[in-house]
């Protein structure tokens, strides 16, 4: 397809020629298929000759019409895709392994309601596991053209991308350039270049996931994860950045590349910068260089030698001198894997987040959670007179935590419009930092207050610029982080801040990376928490020593003091310390936990504001005025 680095050679010619291929959105293996479809052979050979075939081949496929869609995958090095059998035979491919046709259903269904449900789901399994597929993007253009602000006025280099060879190259967040001198013209560093692209956002349908929503541990998760196949929990072990999971040993190996090439993503990727450089390798690794193979090296109580072959005692695998090399007390063995993860990385991504109890447990509690939020802030906009500062601030901490529990529940739906789950994801992530940042002002101001800043009563005008600078904090501090996470998603940098980009609609709609998720989100809660703790136990000191000093004498002298300190903590939101423990812990009952307590904070907000003597006081003037006003209506219309 002309689409490789400038020095790659073929072990065998393809006969296909480039206009054959096309990007074919195909729903049915790749789940992000409004942004990324299948690379597919979908016509026919000019020197075939019957039509019949060529139409059934060429035609636009129906959706319904599984035949069509089925594709097929040759048995040659490449394991060329077809669109159908129909394709391969007009392109004289007789030998061809057929993808196997799925069908899943959430509900139990009969086979002749399956056309008209919308509770089942194809998909399309491939007829190996080492047969892969090639995803391509949609709608993205190859930029061929230099960026003249980037400043590179080098006449040699703007011609070398618009006129020299077409080998495709990608930058480290997948955009796709002609070749390396378009990339270098448009400002990305030539070390940060790639001749293949491993994308971590395509996502392979799981055939036995369920559709869920989302988990509330999801925002806070920073362990590897858990996968859940046929309702069985399983561990995911994700490796390092230069590792690849081997199943022979059941554990991650470092990755041995051979020289000019680098370890990413389970494989060894040739740079562009080191294009040229390939064919002067060195003998380190000895000529073990094939091009789909990962080194490993092994340990010595892992193998032995029998008569120039190695044998690997793990799985009773013998390796001829062609599959491992030997320097000096070192062996390496070859192997084609390049998983990254326990399990199948593309498809743990996805069904790590869909534990069945933890959803249906989010669900109803944010649920109950919005509710209970809506009812609060009604009471509170119906009540002037409760809009003091910290009525203000509580306000503004009941919508930040409505709009976070509204669209992360909204999130999960949006998956497969990539834009959009990207857009939910970014607020999620605001508006979850916002009501910490609000929870923080609350923390703040209680101190304040009991530290006796605040007894004497000031102005009005006083306590209106109080709430402006809380405001001020708490909706500028969330912009800043979020701000920050978004240039790193979307601006190109140094390899090295690669992990830290968030990823957002990547694989779930909120942020995929782990490290960005640890310092975007996780970071900030533990800082928020802290300060939170601090003036949580300064309050709690405060109070105890004004009851006992007899200070409080205006307030009932018989309130449990456990009751106030149980209060506080739930306004403060230190509930979320759970996220920390259930990490440390990585328990499902602490999960659990986690996820009642925190989805739960809009009905403690609810309890501890509005039932009240002063709300109770209100809405009972407020129900007397009603009644009256009817009574006196209906007196008013009855005379005659």
């Amino acid at each position: 397809m002309n689409d490789c680095c400038s020095n790659y050679g073929y072990s065998e010619k393809p006969t296909l020629t480039v206009d054959q291929f096309e990007c074919v959105n195909l729903h049915e293996i790749v789940k992000n298929n409004a942004v990324y479809g299948v690379t597919l052979v979908t016509k026919c050979s000019p020197e075939w000759d019957h039509n019949f075939t060529r139409a059934l081949c060429e035609a636009e496929s129906n959706m319904n019409d599984i035949i069509l869609r089925l594709p097929v995958s040759d048995k040659t090095l490449f394991h060329v895709m077809y669109k159908n059998m129909y394709c391969a035979q007009c392109n004289f491919v007789e030998d061809f392994y057929y993808w196997t046709h799925e069908i899943k259903c959430r509900n139990e269904t009969g086979v002749r309601s399956l056309s008209k449900t919308k509770d089942c789901l194809n998909h399309f399994k491939r007829p190996n596991p080492d047969y892969s597929y090639r995803t391509c993007r949609l709608s993205q253009s190859i930029i061929s053209v230099c960026n003249q602000t980037t400043g590179i006025t080098s006449y040699e280099i703007i011609k070398e991308c618009k006129d020299g060879i077409y080998a495709v190259t990608f930058d480290m967040s997948g955009t796709m350039y002609r070749n390396k001198h378009c990339a270098v013209c448009n400002g990305v560093s030539e070390d940060s270049l790639l001749c293949e692209y491993l994308d971590d956002d395509v996502i392979t349908i799981d055939s036995n996931s369920r559709l869920s929503l989302y988990s509330l541990a999801l925002t806070v998760n920073i362990n590897t994860g858990k996968a859940y196949r046929n309702e069985k929990e399983e561990d995911v072990k994700q490796c390092k950045k230069n590792e690849v999971y081997v199943n022979h040993f059941q554990k991650c190996r470092e990755i041995h590349c051979a020289p000019s090439l680098v370890p990413l993503k389970g494989k060894c990727i040739s740079k562009i910068s080191n294009t040229f450089k390939i064919m002067k390798l060195n003998h380190d690794l000895g000529h073990v260089t094939q091009e789909n193979c990962t080194f490993i090296k092994v340990e010595s109580k892992e193998y032995k030698f029998i008569n120039k072959t190695l044998f690997i005692h793990s799985h009773n695998k013998h390796y001829s001198t062609e599959k491992y090399h030997v320097k000096g007390n070192s062996v390496f063995i070859c192997v084609n894997e390049s998983q990254t993860c326990a399990n199948d990385c593309k498809t743990s991504k996805y069904v790590s987040y869909t534990d069945i109890v933890e959803s249906d447990l989010t669900l109803l509690c944010l649920v109950v959670s919005i509710l209970s939020l809506a009812v609060t802030l009604a009471v509170y906009v119906a009540f002037p007179q409760l809009l003091n500062v910290p009525g203000k601030i509580l306000v503004s901490l009941i919508i930040s935590l409505l709009f976070a529990h509204v669209l992360f529940l909204v999130a999960s739906q949006v998956e497969n419009f990539h834009i959009l789950c990207i857009i939910f994801g970014i607020l999620v992530h605001y508006f979850f930092l916002a009501a910490f940042c609000w929870m923080n002002v609350i923390a703040f101001d209680l101190w304040m207050t009991f530290s006796n800043r605040f007894m004497t009563p000031g102005s009005d005008s006083k306590g209106r610029k109080r709430f402006v600078r809380y405001s001020i904090y708490a909706w500028t501090l969330p912009t800043m982080i979020v701000g920050t996470a978004l240039i790193l998603d979307f601006v190109n940098f140094d390899e090295k801040f690669y992990n830290f980009k968030p990823g957002y609609g990547k694989n779930v709609c909120w942020i995929s990376s782990r490290d960005a998720l640890i310092l975007f989100f996780a970071g900030p809660l533990a800082v928020f928490k802290l300060l939170d703790i601090i003036s949580f136990i300064s309050t709690a000191v405060h109070i105890a020593r004004a009851k006992k000093e007899g200070a409080m004498a205006t307030r009932r002298k018989n309130t449990c003091s456990f009751i106030i300190n149980i209060k506080l903590s739930l306004i403060m939101g230190l509930t979320w310390v759970f996220a920390f423990v259930a990490n440390a812990l990585n328990k499902s009952y602490m999960w659990y936990l986690f996820i009642i307590f925190n989805s739960l904070q809009g009905l403690f907000i609810a309890i501890c504001f509005l039932c009240t003597k002063v709300v109770c006081r209100l809405l009972c003037e407020k129900y007397r005025q009603l009644t009256e006003r009817n009574t006196s209506g209906t007196h008013i219309t009855s005379v005659p």
